[in-house]
């Protein structure tokens, strides 16, 4: 029996060209796709989130995953101290 598995580059060419504009805010984020939309590197995100300057995330399961709401929230606030 044969299966059918995308090769992990496939998988991630498609998650880059996810259209973050278009997500509802309530739509869940897996830390590859925050990685992906902050530019933060995973121990930096784990580092910030612990020391409350990102938004903690919840848990699905065993998969920490966030809120794009959230994440968008705390994107636009690091725009906003940086245009000041």
């Amino acid at each position: 029996m044969q299966t059918q598995t995308q090769p992990t580059k496939e998988r991630k060419r498609n998650r880059e060209n996810i259209d973050f504009e278009e997500l509802p805010p309530e739509a869940l984020l897996k830390i590859s796709d925050v990685v992906l939309v902050t530019s933060l590197s995973r121990s930096v995100l784990e580092k910030r989130y612990a020391e409350g300057k990102f938004p903690r995330p919840r848990f699905l399961g065993r998969d920490r995953v966030w809120t794009w709401g959230d994440v968008r929230k705390w994107l636009r606030s690091v725009a906003k101290r940086g245009a000041n």
